[in-house]
């Protein structure tokens, strides 16, 4: 584990190796081990999305009542790496957390809080070397994402079908959801921060 990592995370900034896109202003992060696919998503959606950054590694930090997913190399990261503060970053509101799984065919599971943050642990790698406390606190942060976005496990295969069941999951999802408010993703910026 690097020590820009283990600072970040002291500053509760994770980060993560995934892939991530950025559809309507919010990201869709991909997770998955290496050979799952998630460059692939990336491309079989890029007529819906765009990438959030062309990099594996990305970060998650809270802002609000929201978490936001950015690049992990981004100048501003590295001033919150030196001073322990995410003042000034500029991240994108998650929407929606995915693990993949290549298959004969697409589609979407929802899953409980509880799968999408071993997820999210598998994501971040756990590592022994951290301190105790530390690692209590990053967990707590990854049950609170997990908790607060949907997690969706996703078998897709490479026909592009996964646009349309994308697409239809994702206003389906917003439709439940009674008013803008309400939507766990929405962020809340404070001019004063």
């Amino acid at each position: 584990m690097s020590e820009q990592a283990m600072r970040l995370e002291s500053a509760g900034i994770l980060t993560l190796h995934a892939s991530a896109v950025r559809i309507d202003g919010q990201a869709l992060v991909f997770l998955g081990p290496s050979g799952t696919g998630k460059s692939t998503i990336c491309r079989l959606l890029s007529d819906l999305s765009e990438p959030l950054v062309d990099d594996s590694t990305y970060v998650l930090y809270r802002e609000g009542r929201g978490w936001l997913v950015g690049e992990a190399r981004a100048p501003a990261y590295e001033e919150a790496f030196l001073t322990g503060r995410t003042a000034g970053l500029d991240g994108v509101p998650l929407r929606a957390v995915f693990r993949l799984r290549q298959a004969a065919a697409t589609r979407l599971e929802p899953l409980p809080a509880w799968q999408t943050c071993a997820y999210l642990v598998e994501a971040l790698g756990w590592h022994r070397f951290r301190p105790a406390g530390m690692n209590r606190a990053i967990f707590a942060r990854l049950a609170a994402i997990a908790r607060s976005v949907p997690g969706y496990r996703l078998h897709f295969d490479l026909s592009g079908q996964i646009v349309h069941v994308l697409r239809e999951t994702l206003q389906l999802e917003a439709e439940s959801w009674s008013s803008e408010e309400d939507r766990p993703w929405r962020i809340r910026r404070n001019p004063s921060m």
